[in-house]
């Protein structure tokens, strides 16, 4: 599952979620540069859930379009009016970008 930031030269920005919280029990450092979702808190997140801003994957527009027509891409639902500010924060909070990756994100994010 991916969250889409942004469209840019022909790709999708996109994050990879993860329903493994664990990995971030014990560090407040690394869930601090995260946004997270409660199971239920959003109708598509089936369970607790982390957008990870340093886990990005840029996908071809074309490689969409090809997916969806053979069926193994589906929009779950849009993020809440919240998301780009949440996000904005984790990229600032996050220990594992460097300086030139997190200007580079927040420049791509639409105002």
């Amino acid at each position: 599952m991916f969250v889409v930031i942004a469209h840019v030269g022909g790709y999708a920005y996109c994050i990879k979620v993860t329903s493994n919280p664990e990995f971030y029990a014990n560090s407040p450092e690394l869930i601090a540069g995260c946004v997270v979702y409660k199971k239920g808190e959003l109708k598509f997140f089936s369970e607790d859930t982390i957008i990870q801003p340093e886990n990005q994957i840029p996908i071809p527009h074309n490689d969409i379009v090809l997916a969806e027509k053979n069926g193994s891409f589906k929009v779950l639902g849009q993020m809440p009016g919240d998301f780009r500010e949440k996000l904005k924060g984790a990229i600032n909070a996050s220990i594992r970008l460097d300086a030139r990756t997190r200007a580079r994100i927040l420049g791509a994010i639409p105002a």
